[in-house]
């Protein structure tokens, strides 16, 4: 994924973020998601994260494959 953010926004906040707000659109998609983790996660803790400067959105998805 990748994702643009301001510099005063931190990594870690923005993936709590988009997990949040990704299992939010899941849950109301899938209704049995929200009885069967009530109070647990569904994602895992950890993540990964990498920049790429000043390359265009071409490069990287070429640089990718």
């Amino acid at each position: 994924m990748l994702v643009s953010a301001p510099p005063h926004l931190s990594i870690s906040k923005l993936v709590q973020h988009l997990k949040g707000v990704s299992f939010r659109k899941l849950q109301m998609e899938f209704k049995e998601l929200k009885s069967r983790y009530w109070g647990k996660h569904i994602w895992a803790r950890s993540y990964f994260c990498a920049t790429v400067g000043a390359v265009t959105d071409q490069q990287i998805v070429v640089e990718c494959l």
